[in-house]
Protein backbone atom coordinates (compact mmCIF):
# COMPACT_ATOMS: atom_id res chain seq x y z
CA UNK A 1 0.00 0.00 0.00
CA UNK A 2 2.92 2.66 1.00
CA UNK A 3 4.47 1.89 -2.49
CA UNK A 4 1.22 2.73 -4.03
CA UNK A 5 0.80 5.73 -2.05
CA UNK A 6 4.78 6.85 -3.13
CA UNK A 7 3.98 6.27 -6.71
CA UNK A 8 1.04 8.25 -6.89
CA UNK A 9 2.05 11.07 -4.87
CA UNK A 10 4.77 11.24 -7.18
CA UNK A 11 2.59 12.21 -9.84
CA UNK A 12 1.19 15.50 -7.78
CA UNK A 13 4.95 16.64 -7.32
CA UNK A 14 6.88 16.02 -10.34
CA UNK A 15 4.86 15.60 -13.54
CA UNK A 16 1.12 16.98 -12.66
CA UNK A 17 -1.80 14.41 -11.54
CA UNK A 18 -2.34 11.73 -14.03
CA UNK A 19 -6.08 11.13 -13.24
CA UNK A 20 -5.79 7.81 -15.06
CA UNK A 21 -3.10 6.82 -12.54
CA UNK A 22 -5.61 7.41 -9.62
CA UNK A 23 -8.38 5.67 -10.79
CA UNK A 24 -5.99 2.60 -12.10
CA UNK A 25 -4.69 2.89 -7.71
CA UNK A 26 -8.54 2.62 -6.44
CA UNK A 27 -9.12 -0.20 -9.03
CA UNK A 28 -5.72 -2.41 -7.36
CA UNK A 29 -7.76 -1.97 -3.69
CA UNK A 30 -4.25 -2.40 -2.25
CA UNK A 31 -4.33 0.40 0.19
CA UNK A 32 -5.03 0.41 3.93
CA UNK A 33 -6.41 2.88 6.21
CA UNK A 34 -3.64 5.23 6.07
CA UNK A 35 -3.36 5.32 2.42
CA UNK A 36 -6.75 6.14 1.96
CA UNK A 37 -6.77 8.64 4.00
CA UNK A 38 -3.85 10.07 2.70
CA UNK A 39 -5.25 9.67 -0.33
CA UNK A 40 -8.81 11.66 0.09
CA UNK A 41 -6.87 14.68 1.60
CA UNK A 42 -4.58 14.85 -1.80
CA UNK A 43 -7.50 15.18 -4.32
CA UNK A 44 -9.39 17.62 -2.20
CA UNK A 45 -6.57 19.74 -2.11
CA UNK A 46 -5.42 19.12 -5.97
CA UNK A 47 -9.03 18.60 -6.82
CA UNK A 48 -10.61 21.01 -4.91
CA UNK A 49 -13.71 21.98 -7.07
CA UNK A 50 -13.98 18.57 -9.30
CA UNK A 51 -16.60 16.59 -8.07
CA UNK A 52 -15.59 13.50 -10.65
CA UNK A 53 -12.42 13.10 -8.81
CA UNK A 54 -13.62 13.92 -4.74
CA UNK A 55 -16.52 11.54 -5.82
CA UNK A 56 -14.62 8.55 -7.00
CA UNK A 57 -12.40 8.53 -4.02
CA UNK A 58 -15.11 8.36 -1.54
CA UNK A 59 -17.21 6.75 -3.38
CA UNK A 60 -14.58 3.72 -3.37
CA UNK A 61 -13.09 4.01 0.50
CA UNK A 62 -17.00 4.57 2.49
CA UNK A 63 -17.82 1.23 1.11
CA UNK A 64 -14.49 -0.12 2.52
CA UNK A 65 -15.18 1.57 5.49
CA UNK A 66 -18.56 3.10 6.46
CA UNK A 67 -18.44 3.52 9.75
CA UNK A 68 -15.83 6.53 9.61
CA UNK A 69 -18.99 9.57 10.01
CA UNK A 70 -16.53 12.15 9.62
CA UNK A 71 -15.54 11.03 5.86
CA UNK A 72 -19.51 10.84 5.42
CA UNK A 73 -19.39 14.46 6.79
CA UNK A 74 -17.24 15.74 4.40
CA UNK A 75 -18.50 13.92 1.60
CA UNK A 76 -22.09 15.52 1.80
CA UNK A 77 -20.13 19.39 2.42
CA UNK A 78 -18.43 18.88 -1.07
CA UNK A 79 -21.88 17.76 -2.52
CA UNK A 80 -23.28 21.07 -1.11
CA UNK A 81 -20.60 23.10 -2.15
CA UNK A 82 -20.19 21.76 -5.15
CA UNK A 83 -23.88 20.60 -6.11
CA UNK A 84 -27.42 20.53 -4.65
CA UNK A 85 -28.98 20.11 -1.50
CA UNK A 86 -30.49 16.33 -2.58
CA UNK A 87 -26.72 15.20 -3.10
CA UNK A 88 -25.96 16.08 0.16
CA UNK A 89 -29.01 14.20 1.12
CA UNK A 90 -28.16 11.16 -1.12
CA UNK A 91 -24.70 11.11 0.85
CA UNK A 92 -26.64 11.39 4.68
CA UNK A 93 -28.90 8.48 3.68
CA UNK A 94 -26.20 6.52 2.24
CA UNK A 95 -24.47 6.63 5.75
CA UNK A 96 -27.42 5.72 7.90
CA UNK A 97 -28.24 2.94 5.48
CA UNK A 98 -24.10 1.84 6.26
CA UNK A 99 -23.80 3.30 9.75
CA UNK A 100 -27.77 2.70 11.33
CA UNK A 101 -26.49 3.15 14.77
CA UNK A 102 -24.10 5.25 14.73
CA UNK A 103 -24.93 8.22 16.77
CA UNK A 104 -22.57 10.43 15.14
CA UNK A 105 -23.89 10.15 11.42
CA UNK A 106 -27.24 10.90 12.80
CA UNK A 107 -26.28 14.26 14.91
CA UNK A 108 -24.64 15.19 11.83
CA UNK A 109 -27.60 14.63 9.48
CA UNK A 110 -30.26 16.06 11.65
CA UNK A 111 -27.37 19.32 12.20
CA UNK A 112 -27.52 19.65 8.65
CA UNK A 113 -31.12 19.31 8.20
CA UNK A 114 -31.80 22.22 10.92
CA UNK A 115 -29.14 24.21 9.37
CA UNK A 116 -30.88 24.53 6.14
CA UNK A 117 -34.19 24.67 7.85
CA UNK A 118 -32.95 28.27 9.37
CA UNK A 119 -31.17 29.31 6.53
CA UNK A 120 -34.84 29.36 5.05
CA UNK A 121 -36.43 31.05 7.70
CA UNK A 122 -33.86 33.86 7.11
CA UNK A 123 -34.81 34.11 3.97
CA UNK A 124 -38.68 34.39 4.64
CA UNK A 125 -37.82 36.74 7.69
CA UNK A 126 -35.86 38.93 4.72
CA UNK A 127 -39.71 39.20 2.82
CA UNK A 128 -41.73 39.48 6.44
CA UNK A 129 -42.30 43.49 5.95
CA UNK A 130 -45.03 42.35 3.28
CA UNK A 131 -47.28 41.32 5.87
CA UNK A 132 -48.30 37.79 4.13
CA UNK A 133 -46.03 35.58 5.27
CA UNK A 134 -47.93 34.69 8.82
CA UNK A 135 -51.22 34.35 6.39
CA UNK A 136 -49.33 32.18 3.59
CA UNK A 137 -47.95 30.00 6.82
CA UNK A 138 -51.20 29.23 7.75
CA UNK A 139 -52.12 28.42 4.64
CA UNK A 140 -49.80 25.95 3.97
CA UNK A 141 -51.18 23.68 7.21
CA UNK A 142 -53.33 22.36 5.00
CA UNK A 143 -50.97 20.98 2.13
CA UNK A 144 -50.83 17.06 1.27
CA UNK A 145 -48.16 15.12 2.75
CA UNK A 146 -45.32 16.30 0.46
CA UNK A 147 -42.68 14.20 -1.51
CA UNK A 148 -40.00 14.84 1.29
CA UNK A 149 -37.01 14.83 -1.58
CA UNK A 150 -38.53 17.25 -3.74
CA UNK A 151 -39.20 19.92 -0.90
CA UNK A 152 -35.84 19.74 0.10
CA UNK A 153 -34.71 20.15 -3.39
CA UNK A 154 -36.76 22.97 -3.41
CA UNK A 155 -35.75 24.51 -0.33
CA UNK A 156 -32.32 24.52 -1.42
CA UNK A 157 -33.77 26.84 -4.76
CA UNK A 158 -35.83 29.01 -2.87
CA UNK A 159 -33.64 32.10 -2.01
CA UNK A 160 -33.19 32.10 -6.02
CA UNK A 161 -36.41 32.05 -6.73
CA UNK A 162 -37.25 35.07 -4.60
CA UNK A 163 -35.07 36.98 -6.62
CA UNK A 164 -36.13 35.79 -9.91
CA UNK A 165 -39.90 35.32 -10.28
CA UNK A 166 -42.50 37.83 -10.71
CA UNK A 167 -45.26 36.89 -8.50
CA UNK A 168 -44.08 37.43 -5.40
CA UNK A 169 -47.55 36.37 -3.25
CA UNK A 170 -47.22 32.92 -4.92
CA UNK A 171 -43.91 32.29 -4.18
CA UNK A 172 -44.29 33.34 -0.47
CA UNK A 173 -46.92 31.18 -0.36
CA UNK A 174 -44.92 28.36 -1.60
CA UNK A 175 -42.24 29.11 0.31
CA UNK A 176 -44.31 29.17 3.65
CA UNK A 177 -45.59 25.63 2.65
CA UNK A 178 -41.59 24.46 1.84
CA UNK A 179 -41.03 26.17 5.21
CA UNK A 180 -43.63 24.31 7.31
CA UNK A 181 -43.39 20.80 6.01
CA UNK A 182 -39.40 20.85 5.62
CA UNK A 183 -39.81 21.51 9.46
CA UNK A 184 -42.29 18.02 9.44
CA UNK A 185 -39.80 16.26 7.63
CA UNK A 186 -36.79 17.66 10.11
CA UNK A 187 -39.32 15.85 12.96
CA UNK A 188 -39.72 12.71 11.29
CA UNK A 189 -36.04 12.53 10.24
CA UNK A 190 -34.88 12.91 14.55
CA UNK A 191 -37.74 10.25 15.26
CA UNK A 192 -36.42 7.72 12.86
CA UNK A 193 -32.77 8.88 14.20
CA UNK A 194 -34.56 8.08 18.07
CA UNK A 195 -35.64 4.88 16.78
CA UNK A 196 -32.55 3.85 16.44
CA UNK A 197 -29.87 5.07 18.68
CA UNK A 198 -32.64 6.45 21.39
CA UNK A 199 -31.28 3.72 23.80
CA UNK A 200 -27.81 4.71 23.00
CA UNK A 201 -25.89 5.91 26.43
CA UNK A 202 -24.77 8.76 24.58
CA UNK A 203 -27.58 9.91 22.73
CA UNK A 204 -27.63 12.88 24.84
CA UNK A 205 -25.63 14.59 21.80
CA UNK A 206 -28.96 13.88 19.60
CA UNK A 207 -31.27 14.62 22.11
CA UNK A 208 -29.98 18.32 23.01
CA UNK A 209 -30.51 18.62 19.20
CA UNK A 210 -33.90 17.57 19.61
CA UNK A 211 -35.02 19.94 21.92
CA UNK A 212 -33.42 22.28 20.64
CA UNK A 213 -34.73 21.98 17.69
CA UNK A 214 -38.33 21.75 18.74
CA UNK A 215 -38.27 24.44 20.98
CA UNK A 216 -36.72 26.93 18.21
CA UNK A 217 -39.97 25.95 16.11
CA UNK A 218 -42.28 26.53 18.92
CA UNK A 219 -44.13 23.03 18.85
CA UNK A 220 -44.78 22.55 22.43
CA UNK A 221 -46.66 19.26 22.19
CA UNK A 222 -43.85 17.82 20.91
CA UNK A 223 -41.17 19.15 22.95
CA UNK A 224 -43.01 17.97 26.07
CA UNK A 225 -43.40 14.52 24.69
CA UNK A 226 -38.96 14.95 24.00
CA UNK A 227 -38.92 15.59 27.15
CA UNK A 228 -40.44 12.84 28.24
CA UNK A 229 -39.10 10.64 26.04
CA UNK A 230 -35.25 11.79 27.71
CA UNK A 231 -36.67 9.77 30.53
CA UNK A 232 -36.81 6.56 29.25
CA UNK A 233 -33.73 4.83 29.44
CA UNK A 234 -30.28 5.96 30.73
CA UNK A 235 -28.27 8.24 29.06
CA UNK A 236 -25.15 10.38 30.18
CA UNK A 237 -27.67 13.43 30.91
CA UNK A 238 -30.61 11.88 32.18
CA UNK A 239 -30.70 13.60 35.64
CA UNK A 240 -30.15 16.80 33.54
CA UNK A 241 -32.97 16.21 31.33
CA UNK A 242 -34.95 15.20 34.95
CA UNK A 243 -34.27 18.70 35.91
CA UNK A 244 -35.64 20.35 32.87
CA UNK A 245 -38.33 18.55 32.74
CA UNK A 246 -39.49 19.34 36.21
CA UNK A 247 -38.65 22.98 35.11
CA UNK A 248 -41.21 22.52 32.07
CA UNK A 249 -43.67 21.36 34.65
CA UNK A 250 -43.20 23.84 37.12
CA UNK A 251 -43.16 27.12 34.27
CA UNK A 252 -46.86 25.03 32.97
CA UNK A 253 -48.23 24.60 36.78
CA UNK A 254 -47.43 28.05 37.04
CA UNK A 255 -49.28 29.70 33.92
CA UNK A 256 -52.01 27.04 35.10
CA UNK A 257 -52.21 29.58 38.06
CA UNK A 258 -51.71 26.68 40.16
CA UNK A 259 -51.55 26.76 44.31
CA UNK A 260 -48.07 26.97 44.99
CA UNK A 261 -48.80 24.93 48.22
CA UNK A 262 -50.59 22.40 45.13
CA UNK A 263 -49.42 18.56 45.27
CA UNK A 264 -49.86 17.45 41.66
CA UNK A 265 -49.50 14.03 42.78
CA UNK A 266 -51.46 14.07 45.79
CA UNK A 267 -54.03 12.48 44.17
CA UNK A 268 -53.78 8.21 44.63
CA UNK A 269 -56.09 7.76 40.86
CA UNK A 270 -53.22 9.91 38.79
CA UNK A 271 -51.09 7.06 39.94
CA UNK A 272 -53.42 5.12 39.22
CA UNK A 273 -54.33 5.88 35.51
CA UNK A 274 -51.16 6.38 34.32
CA UNK A 275 -49.40 3.05 35.63
CA UNK A 276 -50.16 1.85 32.35
CA UNK A 277 -49.69 4.55 30.64
CA UNK A 278 -46.09 3.93 28.68
CA UNK A 279 -46.98 3.70 24.89
CA UNK A 280 -46.38 6.95 22.69
CA UNK A 281 -49.88 7.23 21.56
CA UNK A 282 -51.14 6.94 25.11
CA UNK A 283 -48.55 9.75 26.34
CA UNK A 284 -49.66 11.68 23.41
CA UNK A 285 -52.68 12.17 24.12
CA UNK A 286 -52.12 12.76 27.52
CA UNK A 287 -50.26 15.48 26.36
CA UNK A 288 -52.75 16.85 23.63
CA UNK A 289 -55.26 16.73 27.07
CA UNK A 290 -52.74 19.52 28.93
CA UNK A 291 -52.11 21.63 26.22
CA UNK A 292 -56.17 21.70 24.95
CA UNK A 293 -57.82 22.15 28.33
CA UNK A 294 -54.22 24.31 29.52
CA UNK A 295 -56.60 26.40 32.16
CA UNK A 296 -58.62 25.16 35.21
CA UNK A 297 -58.76 21.59 36.54
CA UNK A 298 -58.83 19.55 33.31
CA UNK A 299 -55.58 21.25 32.48
CA UNK A 300 -53.99 20.71 36.26
CA UNK A 301 -55.19 16.98 36.30
CA UNK A 302 -53.59 16.24 32.60
CA UNK A 303 -50.19 17.93 34.07
CA UNK A 304 -50.50 16.20 36.72
CA UNK A 305 -50.08 12.52 34.79
CA UNK A 306 -48.06 14.26 32.51
CA UNK A 307 -45.51 14.74 35.98
CA UNK A 308 -46.40 11.46 37.03
CA UNK A 309 -45.11 9.53 33.72
CA UNK A 310 -41.83 11.47 33.45
CA UNK A 311 -40.89 10.82 37.35
CA UNK A 312 -41.96 6.84 36.38
CA UNK A 313 -39.54 6.62 33.76
CA UNK A 314 -36.72 8.61 35.55
CA UNK A 315 -37.03 6.22 38.70
CA UNK A 316 -36.83 3.35 36.25
CA UNK A 317 -33.90 4.61 34.03
CA UNK A 318 -31.93 5.52 37.36
CA UNK A 319 -32.89 2.09 38.72
CA UNK A 320 -31.01 0.97 35.72
CA UNK A 321 -28.35 3.32 35.02
CA UNK A 322 -26.81 2.27 38.67
CA UNK A 323 -26.80 -0.98 36.95
CA UNK A 324 -24.79 -0.09 33.61
CA UNK A 325 -22.69 2.44 34.78
CA UNK A 326 -19.79 0.54 35.46
CA UNK A 327 -20.12 -0.47 32.21
CA UNK A 328 -20.51 2.53 30.66
CA UNK A 329 -17.23 3.80 32.20
CA UNK A 330 -15.03 1.06 30.91
CA UNK A 331 -16.26 2.23 27.20
CA UNK A 332 -13.46 4.64 26.51
CA UNK A 333 -13.25 4.52 22.57
CA UNK A 334 -17.38 4.36 21.52
CA UNK A 335 -16.31 5.01 17.60
CA UNK A 336 -14.75 2.96 15.08
CA UNK A 337 -10.81 3.15 14.44
CA UNK A 338 -8.28 0.66 12.78
CA UNK A 339 -6.68 0.53 15.71
CA UNK A 340 -7.28 -2.44 18.01
CA UNK A 341 -8.61 -2.02 21.34
CA UNK A 342 -6.88 -3.43 24.46
CA UNK A 343 -8.01 -6.13 26.10
CA UNK A 344 -9.68 -4.30 28.98
CA UNK A 345 -12.20 -2.87 26.36
CA UNK A 346 -13.41 -6.03 24.79
CA UNK A 347 -13.65 -7.90 28.69
CA UNK A 348 -16.20 -5.06 29.29
CA UNK A 349 -18.04 -5.61 26.43
CA UNK A 350 -18.59 -9.12 26.84
CA UNK A 351 -19.74 -8.57 30.06
CA UNK A 352 -22.05 -6.05 29.35
CA UNK A 353 -23.58 -8.25 26.61
CA UNK A 354 -24.03 -10.75 28.98
CA UNK A 355 -26.14 -8.50 30.98
CA UNK A 356 -27.97 -6.98 28.64
CA UNK A 357 -28.71 -10.97 27.40
CA UNK A 358 -29.85 -11.57 30.60
CA UNK A 359 -32.26 -8.63 31.55
CA UNK A 360 -34.18 -9.71 28.81
CA UNK A 361 -34.68 -6.74 26.34
CA UNK A 362 -34.63 -7.95 23.32
CA UNK A 363 -34.83 -4.73 21.60
CA UNK A 364 -32.09 -3.08 23.85
CA UNK A 365 -29.73 -6.48 22.81
CA UNK A 366 -29.81 -5.94 19.52
CA UNK A 367 -29.01 -2.06 19.92
CA UNK A 368 -26.20 -2.94 22.34
CA UNK A 369 -24.63 -5.65 19.86
CA UNK A 370 -25.10 -2.84 17.14
CA UNK A 371 -23.25 -0.74 19.08
CA UNK A 372 -20.87 -2.49 20.02
CA UNK A 373 -20.01 -3.63 16.55
CA UNK A 374 -19.21 0.23 15.38
CA UNK A 375 -15.59 -0.01 17.84
CA UNK A 376 -15.31 -3.63 17.70
CA UNK A 377 -16.12 -4.04 13.79
CA UNK A 378 -12.65 -6.13 13.19
CA UNK A 379 -13.25 -8.86 15.81
CA UNK A 380 -14.87 -12.01 14.43
CA UNK A 381 -15.95 -13.26 17.99
CA UNK A 382 -18.42 -9.89 18.34
CA UNK A 383 -20.21 -10.93 15.54
CA UNK A 384 -20.19 -14.78 15.59
CA UNK A 385 -21.67 -13.65 19.46
CA UNK A 386 -24.42 -11.72 17.91
CA UNK A 387 -24.86 -14.06 15.36
CA UNK A 388 -25.66 -16.68 17.87
CA UNK A 389 -28.06 -14.87 20.45
CA UNK A 390 -30.10 -13.43 17.45
CA UNK A 391 -30.81 -17.13 15.86
CA UNK A 392 -31.54 -18.43 19.84
CA UNK A 393 -34.11 -15.97 19.99
CA UNK A 394 -35.74 -16.18 17.27
CA UNK A 395 -34.55 -13.33 14.93
CA UNK A 396 -32.93 -15.45 12.12
CA UNK A 397 -33.32 -11.77 9.40
CA UNK A 398 -31.16 -9.64 11.71
CA UNK A 399 -28.87 -12.42 12.25
CA UNK A 400 -28.83 -13.33 8.78
CA UNK A 401 -28.12 -9.33 7.69
CA UNK A 402 -25.06 -9.48 10.45
CA UNK A 403 -23.47 -11.84 9.13
CA UNK A 404 -23.78 -10.07 5.31
CA UNK A 405 -21.99 -7.33 6.73
CA UNK A 406 -18.98 -9.02 8.83
CA UNK A 407 -18.52 -11.44 5.39
CA UNK A 408 -18.72 -8.54 3.02
CA UNK A 409 -17.70 -5.44 4.33
CA UNK A 410 -15.71 -5.93 7.84
CA UNK A 411 -13.82 -8.74 7.72
CA UNK A 412 -14.41 -9.83 4.26
CA UNK A 413 -10.52 -11.05 4.39
CA UNK A 414 -10.72 -13.03 7.47
CA UNK A 415 -11.37 -17.39 6.72
CA UNK A 416 -12.81 -17.42 10.02
CA UNK A 417 -15.87 -15.32 9.41
CA UNK A 418 -16.19 -17.31 5.74
CA UNK A 419 -16.40 -20.48 7.75
CA UNK A 420 -18.27 -19.53 10.73
CA UNK A 421 -21.19 -18.14 7.85
CA UNK A 422 -20.48 -21.51 5.83
CA UNK A 423 -21.35 -24.15 9.18
CA UNK A 424 -24.01 -21.24 10.17
CA UNK A 425 -26.35 -21.52 6.57
CA UNK A 426 -25.79 -25.37 6.64
CA UNK A 427 -27.09 -25.05 10.37
CA UNK A 428 -29.74 -23.17 9.06
CA UNK A 429 -30.27 -25.25 5.34
CA UNK A 430 -29.56 -22.78 3.47
CA UNK A 431 -27.09 -24.93 0.85
CA UNK A 432 -26.21 -22.53 -1.83
CA UNK A 433 -25.56 -20.34 0.81
CA UNK A 434 -23.14 -22.04 2.74
CA UNK A 435 -21.29 -23.56 -0.67
CA UNK A 436 -20.76 -19.36 -1.79
CA UNK A 437 -19.32 -19.17 2.20
CA UNK A 438 -16.85 -21.53 1.44
CA UNK A 439 -15.56 -20.53 -1.77
CA UNK A 440 -14.89 -17.36 -0.07
CA UNK A 441 -13.07 -19.30 3.00
CA UNK A 442 -11.19 -20.99 0.37
CA UNK A 443 -9.94 -18.10 -1.51
CA UNK A 444 -8.89 -16.32 1.74
CA UNK A 445 -7.76 -19.11 3.66
CA UNK A 446 -3.98 -20.33 3.70
CA UNK A 447 -5.22 -23.82 4.97
CA UNK A 448 -3.67 -26.55 2.90
CA UNK A 449 -5.52 -28.07 0.15
CA UNK A 450 -6.37 -31.16 2.05
CA UNK A 451 -8.01 -29.14 5.37
CA UNK A 452 -10.07 -27.18 2.41
CA UNK A 453 -11.39 -30.56 0.64
CA UNK A 454 -11.99 -32.15 3.74
CA UNK A 455 -14.41 -29.26 5.15
CA UNK A 456 -15.92 -28.78 1.82
CA UNK A 457 -16.41 -32.86 2.05
CA UNK A 458 -17.66 -33.15 5.52
CA UNK A 459 -20.17 -30.10 5.00
CA UNK A 460 -21.59 -31.92 2.40
CA UNK A 461 -22.14 -35.50 4.21
CA UNK A 462 -23.93 -33.49 7.11
CA UNK A 463 -26.07 -32.23 4.79
CA UNK A 464 -27.30 -35.84 3.26
CA UNK A 465 -25.24 -35.08 0.10
CA UNK A 466 -23.25 -38.61 0.20
CA UNK A 467 -22.72 -38.14 -3.87
CA UNK A 468 -22.00 -34.65 -3.87
CA UNK A 469 -19.20 -35.49 -0.87
CA UNK A 470 -17.72 -38.40 -2.36
CA UNK A 471 -16.92 -36.36 -5.84
CA UNK A 472 -15.45 -33.39 -4.13
CA UNK A 473 -12.57 -36.23 -3.07
CA UNK A 474 -12.75 -37.80 -6.59
CA UNK A 475 -12.15 -34.05 -7.92
CA UNK A 476 -9.16 -33.17 -5.59
CA UNK A 477 -7.75 -36.38 -6.09
CA UNK A 478 -7.66 -35.75 -10.04
CA UNK A 479 -6.38 -32.02 -9.33
CA UNK A 480 -3.50 -33.92 -7.14
CA UNK A 481 -2.61 -36.42 -9.60
CA UNK A 482 -2.18 -34.11 -12.54
CA UNK A 483 -0.28 -31.39 -10.84
CA UNK A 484 1.84 -34.66 -9.60
CA UNK A 485 1.24 -33.73 -5.49
CA UNK A 486 1.94 -37.00 -4.40
CA UNK A 487 2.94 -35.68 -1.35
CA UNK A 488 -1.13 -34.85 -0.61
CA UNK A 489 -2.21 -37.18 -2.96
CA UNK A 490 -2.10 -40.48 0.11
CA UNK A 491 -3.79 -38.43 2.46
CA UNK A 492 -6.65 -37.94 0.19
CA UNK A 493 -6.95 -41.27 -0.87
CA UNK A 494 -7.24 -42.50 3.36
CA UNK A 495 -9.61 -39.64 3.84
CA UNK A 496 -11.88 -40.60 1.03
CA UNK A 497 -12.11 -44.01 2.03
CA UNK A 498 -12.79 -43.55 5.65
CA UNK A 499 -15.19 -40.79 4.45
CA UNK A 500 -16.96 -43.83 2.04
CA UNK A 501 -16.82 -46.89 5.41
CA UNK A 502 -18.66 -43.60 7.35
CA UNK A 503 -21.23 -42.94 4.87
CA UNK A 504 -22.02 -46.41 3.57
CA UNK A 505 -20.34 -48.87 5.94
CA UNK A 506 -19.63 -50.73 3.17
CA UNK A 507 -16.01 -52.41 3.89
CA UNK A 508 -15.26 -53.50 0.54
CA UNK A 509 -16.18 -50.31 -0.67
CA UNK A 510 -13.46 -48.31 1.83
CA UNK A 511 -10.97 -50.83 1.67
CA UNK A 512 -11.23 -50.92 -2.30
CA UNK A 513 -10.82 -46.80 -2.61
CA UNK A 514 -7.06 -47.51 -0.50
CA UNK A 515 -6.29 -50.40 -3.26
CA UNK A 516 -7.01 -48.05 -6.20
CA UNK A 517 -4.42 -45.46 -4.24
CA UNK A 518 -2.07 -48.05 -4.33
CA UNK A 519 -1.84 -48.99 -7.22
CA UNK A 520 -1.52 -44.81 -8.42
CA UNK A 521 1.42 -45.22 -5.61
CA UNK A 522 2.38 -48.54 -5.47
CA UNK A 523 5.11 -48.17 -2.96
CA UNK A 524 3.64 -45.66 -0.76
CA UNK A 525 4.04 -46.48 2.87
CA UNK A 526 1.58 -44.65 4.12
CA UNK A 527 -1.30 -46.20 1.90
CA UNK A 528 0.11 -49.57 3.09
CA UNK A 529 -0.09 -49.06 6.84
CA UNK A 530 -3.94 -47.60 6.11
CA UNK A 531 -4.96 -50.35 4.20
CA UNK A 532 -2.82 -52.89 6.76
CA UNK A 533 -4.92 -51.04 9.92
CA UNK A 534 -8.55 -51.36 7.84
CA UNK A 535 -8.02 -55.12 7.41
CA UNK A 536 -7.25 -55.47 11.30
CA UNK A 537 -10.11 -53.61 12.22
CA UNK A 538 -13.15 -54.37 9.65
CA UNK A 539 -11.13 -57.40 6.60
CA UNK A 540 -12.28 -61.24 7.26
CA UNK A 541 -11.21 -63.90 6.41
CA UNK A 542 -11.58 -63.43 2.49
CA UNK A 543 -9.51 -59.62 2.86
CA UNK A 544 -6.57 -61.95 3.82
CA UNK A 545 -6.14 -63.22 0.69
CA UNK A 546 -6.15 -59.71 -0.84
CA UNK A 547 -3.81 -58.36 1.58
CA UNK A 548 -1.57 -60.86 1.08
CA UNK A 549 -0.70 -60.99 -2.25
CA UNK A 550 -0.64 -56.70 -2.38
CA UNK A 551 2.01 -56.79 0.77
CA UNK A 552 4.04 -59.66 -0.91
CA UNK A 553 4.61 -57.78 -3.92
CA UNK A 554 5.91 -54.64 -2.27
CA UNK A 555 7.95 -56.31 0.20
CA UNK A 556 9.40 -59.33 -2.47
CA UNK A 557 10.89 -56.34 -4.71
CA UNK A 558 14.36 -54.95 -4.41
CA UNK A 559 14.87 -51.69 -2.93
CA UNK A 560 16.31 -50.71 -5.98
CA UNK A 561 12.72 -51.43 -7.52
CA UNK A 562 10.74 -50.15 -4.50
CA UNK A 563 10.68 -49.00 -0.66
CA UNK A 564 13.75 -49.42 1.11
CA UNK A 565 14.74 -51.98 3.37
CA UNK A 566 13.56 -50.68 6.40
CA UNK A 567 10.57 -49.75 5.27
CA UNK A 568 9.47 -52.28 3.96
CA UNK A 569 10.92 -54.51 7.11
CA UNK A 570 8.11 -52.02 9.14
CA UNK A 571 5.52 -52.80 6.55
CA UNK A 572 6.22 -56.58 7.10
CA UNK A 573 6.27 -56.56 11.15
CA UNK A 574 2.59 -54.26 10.78
CA UNK A 575 1.16 -56.82 9.14
CA UNK A 576 2.35 -59.85 11.08
CA UNK A 577 1.20 -58.46 14.18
Amino acid sequence: ANQYLLFFFSFFSVEGFDEQKLKEIIAEGELDFDGWTKLISEVENFFHDEIENICLVYDSFLPEFPLCYGYWRRYADHMMRLCTIDKAVDVFERAVQSATYSIDVWVDYCGFSKYNSTQLDQTLNRTSWFGLKAHFFSLSLSVPQPNEKLYLCCMYYAPALLCSLGSLIFLLYDMSMIYVIFLEIIDRLFKRAMSYVGKDYLCHTLWDKYVEFEFSREQWSSLANVYIQTLRFPSKKLHHYYESFQKLVATWKEEMQCPNHMDLLSDPRVENEVSSCHTDAEISCIIKDLLDAYIGMDGIEALAKYLSIGKQFYREASELDEKIHHFEAGIRRPYFHVKELDISQLDNWHEYLNFVEMHGDFDWAVKLYERCLIPCANYPEFWMRYVDFMESKGGREIANFALARAAEVFLKRMPVIHLFTARFKEKIRDVSGAHIALLHYEKESDLSFVETVSIKANMEKRLGNFVAASNVYKEAMEIAAGKQKFDILPILYINFSRLQYMITSNSDAARDILIDGIKCLPHCKLLLEELIKFGMMHGGPRDIHVLDAIINDVISLRPSQGMDAKEAEEISSLYLQ
